[in-house]
């Protein structure tokens, strides 16, 4: 007899700043009990930057508790986002609008349940809906298998971060309008 599924809830847009703070300390605490931080890096126990003052932000609740989170920041054009020189740098030359979803978090102890997929299924949809052309994610090693999956296309390597000094973090585009959310 298999263990019963956990409910899944979501995905959930938030937007009040108590939920969006409680957002940053779970993407700490989670990636805190991966051990691949440097929890010093983090002040306050929370991983936070001015993007999720403007991100939209979306959650996964499973049995009532927080399980996995992503936010989304859309831009009209390449050179107005964070790392525009990064994408450069690789040749992209991309017509807006342009989404950036980041920071996907799933707690520790969920993995392998679909989460991460179903928040970047969601992800896609509300890049569509919000007239985006293409997103780029700044992804972790099992993300980028995942996406590469769905038919995403692999830029490169992003630069390294001191925060996380055993993760190699890459760079993956999606073109929304060829995008689907099952592998290809």
């Amino acid at each position: 007899m298999s263990p019963e599924k956990p409910e899944v809830t979501g995905p959930i847009e938030v937007h009040d700043p108590e939920t969006i703070e409680r957002i940053t300390r779970f993407r700490f605490e989670s990636w805190r009990a991966t051990g691949l931080i440097v929890p010093e890096a983090f002040p306050g126990g929370a991983w936070r930057d001015d993007l999720d003052d403007v991100a939209r932000h979306f959650v996964l609740e499973v049995d009532g508790r927080l399980a996995a989170s992503v936010r989304y920041v859309q831009f009209e054009r390449l050179g107005d986002m964070p790392l525009a020189a990064h994408y450069r740098s690789y040749g992209l030359d991309l017509e807006g609008p342009i989404g950036l979803p980041g920071r996907m978090t799933v707690r520790p102890g969920l993995f392998r349940m679909g989460l991460m997929s179903r928040l970047a299924n969601h992800i896609v949809e509300i890049a569509r809906v919000s007239g985006a052309r293409y997103t780029i994610n700044e992804a972790t090693p099992p993300a980028v298998a995942m996406l590469l999956e769905r038919g995403r296309t692999l830029i490169g390597p992003a630069p390294h971060d001191p925060r996380f000094p055993e993760v190699s973090f890459q760079f993956v585009l999606t073109d929304v309008a060829l995008a689907t959310g099952g592998a290809r």
